[in-house]
């Protein structure tokens, strides 16, 4: 009675496809971090006001007072 698989499929991996893997897993987080960090500054960025308008509102109420 024969249990084993009609063929056998290699399992190697070597140290140059390991660290491979290694780089895919980190550059895939730290991508993922940085879409998330400029997901977030957009987002808040609609709440936010610019410092550029700010200062025109400012000058335009202060050229209204005078």
């Amino acid at each position: 009675m024969n249990l084993h698989p009609l063929f056998e499929a290699p399992l190697y991996l070597d140290p140059g496809s390991g660290s491979f893997i290694l780089q895919l897993i980190i550059a895939g987080g730290l991508g993922a971090l940085f879409m998330l960090r400029s997901y977030i500054t957009r987002f808040f960025s609609i709440f936010s006001r610019n410092k550029t308008e700010e200062a025109e509102t400012e000058e335009l109420e202060h050229s209204e007072n005078s």
